[in-house]
C-alpha cells in the first residue's frame, strides 16, 4: 500500500542500487557486479563470484556504508517504508546462519521510539486492513534496546480502546 502512494523509486537509488548491493545476504554476486574501485580489494581468485563471508572486514564496512548512503534519500524523503532481505537458501537455520542474518539486522539498527500519537494515526488504516485479511501484522523498524517491544505494547493498548 505504501509503495503505490509514495510514487516509483527515484532514479540516483535505482542507478546506485545494483546487484553490488546482494552481498549482504549472502547471495553469490559477480565480482564486476561491484563498484570498479571496491573490485581490486575482492579476495584473490578465478571464481566469477564472491560471497560475503570471504570479504575482509573492511570491505564488508564499505559495502554496508554505501547501501546505507544509498537509501538514505528515501528514507529522508519519508519513502523508505521498511528493506526486507531475501536471504538465499543455505542459510538454514543454523548458528553461522543466525550469526549473519544477526548481524545485518544490527546494521540496519534504527533507534527511533514512536510517539504515541503516531501510533494512534496507525489504528483506523489497521482495522481497515483489518476488515479484508485473515490477520495483520505490523513491523516496527526499531530493534534499539526494547523499543520495538513497547511501540507494540502501546499500539496494541490504542487498537484495543
Amino acid at each position: 500500500m505504501r509503495s503505490s502512494q509514495s510514487g516509483p523509486i527515484p532514479v540516483p537509488f535505482r542507478s546506485r542500487s545494483g546487484p553490488g548491493f546482494r552481498l549482504p545476504t549472502g547471495h553469490q554476486t559477480p565480482r564486476v557486479a561491484l563498484p570498479k574501485d571496491l573490485q581490486s580489494e575482492l579476495p584473490p581468485g578465478p571464481r566469477a563470484n564472491v560471497y560475503y563471508k570471504d570479504m575482509s572486514a573492511p570491505l564488508i564496512d564499505e559495502i554496508w556504508r554505501r547501501y546505507l548512503q544509498a537509501i538514505e534519500p528515501l528514507r529522508e524523503a519519508g519513502k523508505l517504508g521498511l528493506v526486507h532481505f531475501q536471504f538465499p537458501p543455505w542459510l538454514n537455520g543454523d548458528r553461522a546462519s543466525h550469526a549473519h542474518v544477526e548481524a545485518c539486522a544490527q546494521r540496519m539498527s534504527v533507534n527511533y521510539d514512536y510517539r504515541e500519537a503516531e501510533l494512534a494515526a496507525l489504528v483506523d488504516p489497521i482495522r481497515v486492513i483489518a476488515k479484508v485479511v485473515a490477520r495483520v501484522y505490523v513491523v516496527f523498524n526499531t530493534n534499539y534496546e526494547d523499543q520495538g517491544q513497547r511501540n507494540a505494547m502501546t499500539l496494541m493498548q490504542l487498537l484495543d480502546r
